[in-house]
C-alpha cells in the first residue's frame, strides 16, 4: 500500500530529513506497517509541485497523501480536487518526528477504516457504467444491450450493491448515459453510443454531470471508494 509523502526543502523546516530517517526507522521496524511503501517526493522551491503528475500516481495506485506545510494553497486544493474519491489529502504541520508519525498514523488509520468513502448511489453508478462498457453494451443492436436482470449480478457489482442498481440505472438512463429497450417484455440495457465521450469522462473521473451528481450525492450512505479501484 502506497503512502505519498511531499514536503518542503529542509531550509523551510530545519530538522526535516532527520525527523524523516527517525520516523522510517520507526515503522520500517513495526510489523504494522508491513506492506506499506513510501514513496516521498520535495516539493520545488516555491513550496509547490506537478499536480497533473501526482494526480496520475494516485488515480493508478491510490493511498493516503501527506502534505507537509509550508505547501502552496492552489496546488493542494488543485490536488484534492483532482483525487476526490480516490485518497485523502492530509495537509499538515510538522515540528518534530513525534508528530510526523501522528500523521502516518492517522492516514494509515483511516485508510483501514474504509476512507476515503463515497455515496453509495454514486459508486453504484460508475460500476454500471464501467460494466456495460467492459462489456461493450453500446446499444444500436440486439447484442448490444444487457438484460435487466442480469445489470446487478456479478461483473463488478459486488452482492451487497446489487439492490441498488436498477433505482441508479433509471437516473442514468434520465441523464442520457444509458439508454434502454423492451424485449420480450423484459428491459436491456446499454450505453448510449451518442455520449460516448461523456462516458469515458465518468469512467476517468468517477463522476457524473452535475445535475446527476446532485441526485447521487444525495444518498446518506456511504461506502469505501476503494470500491471503484480496478
Amino acid at each position: 500500500m502506497p503512502l505519498y509523502l511531499f514536503h518542503p526543502p529542509e531550509r523551510y523546516l530545519p530538522g526535516l530529513v532527520a525527523w524523516l530517517a527517525e520516523v522510517q526507522r520507526t515503522i520500517g521496524g513495526d510489523a504494522v506497517w508491513l506492506g506499506w511503501e513510501i514513496h516521498r517526493q520535495e516539493y520545488d522551491q516555491n513550496c509547490g509541485f506537478s499536480v497533473g503528475i501526482v494526480a496520475t500516481a494516485v488515480r493508478a495506485d491510490p493511498g493516503p497523501v501527506i502534505l507537509v506545510e509550508p505547501v502552496r494553497t492552489p496546488s493542494r486544493v488543485e490536488l484534492e480536487r483532482a483525487i476526490r474519491g480516490r485518497a485523502i489529502v492530509y495537509p499538515r504541520a510538522i515540528c518534530c518526528p513525534e508528530d510526523l508519525l501522528a500523521v502516518f498514523e492517522e492516514a494509515k488509520r483511516d485508510y483501514n477504516a474504509g476512507e476515503p468513502r463515497l455515496p453509495r448511489k454514486l459508486v453504484v453508478g460508475v460500476l454500471i457504467v464501467r460494466k456495460l462498457e467492459k462489456l461493450q453494451m453500446w446499444g444500436g443492436k440486439d447484442k448490444g444491450f444487457l438484460r435487466g436482470d442480469d445489470l446487478p449480478k456479478g461483473r463488478g457489482i459486488p452482492d451487497d450493491l446489487a439492490d441498488a442498481v436498477h433505482e441508479v440505472a433509471n437516473y442514468l438512463k434520465n441523464h442520457d448515459v444509458l439508454q434502454t429497450k423492451r424485449s420480450q417484455g423484459r428491459t436491456k440495457y446499454a450505453l448510449n453510443d451518442q455520449n460516448r465521450p461523456a462516458i469515458y469522462r465518468i469512467l476517468e473521473r468517477r463522476s457524473f454531470e452535475e445535475s446527476l451528481m446532485r441526485i447521487l450525492e444525495r444518498d446518506p450512505t456511504t461506502v469505501p471508494a476503494r470500491l471503484l479501484d480496478p
